[in-house]
């Protein structure tokens, strides 16, 4: 039993010295500064490619074939304008007025120099225009948002049967 007693003893105090060697005291200290940070860009982009730093492309509005231009004729929405703006950030879209507009009205362009004016609209009851002159402005929420385009087409006299068609630039300005 004191044998035992010895053992309990001599474990006791090689912990005691044992803990002492792992206990530090520091007499000194000194301290500095770690910078973290982030940019939240007020920048807008169109779809997933930079306004800055590249061309998009929307697709196309497209009115399909038809014989005759005798009734009014819609283009199939296809070419929404998607843009993603920084929160807050206020930006307005301007649609051109094409490559073969008449200083007041966009057209189509096809065989022969012929011509068919058309629109472009902002709605599907094609009652808010889309011009020059009338920019879609808007405030950035930070998520893409999409911006529909109409296109329709007024009766009027058909021409030569073929291709006509129109590029229009967009341009996002923030």
């Amino acid at each position: 039993m004191i044998a035992m007693l010895r053992r309990i003893l001599f474990s006791l105090c090689c912990l005691a010295l044992a803990d002492g060697a792992h206990a530090q005291t520091f007499s000194q200290s000194g301290s500095a500064t770690l910078g973290v940070r982030v940019v939240i860009a007020t920048l807008c982009s169109v779809g997933a490619t930079s306004t800055g730093t590249a061309t998009a492309s929307f697709g196309k509005l497209d009115f399909g074939s038809h014989p005759s231009l005798a009734n009014r004729l819609t283009g199939q929405r296809g070419a929404d304008i998607r843009v993603q703006c920084a929160t807050g950030v206020p930006y307005r879209v301007v649609l051109g007025a094409g490559e073969n507009d008449t200083g007041t009205q966009r057209r189509l362009k096809g065989p022969g120099g012929a011509f068919v004016p058309y629109a472009l609209f902002g709605d599907a009851s094609l009652s808010q225009p889309l011009t020059a002159s009338a920019p879609v402005t808007r405030l950035g929420t930070g998520a893409e948002e999409t911006i529909p385009v109409y296109a329709a087409i007024n009766p009027q006299a058909t021409p030569a049967g073929g291709l006509y068609r129109d590029t229009v630039k967009v341009t996002i300005q923030w």
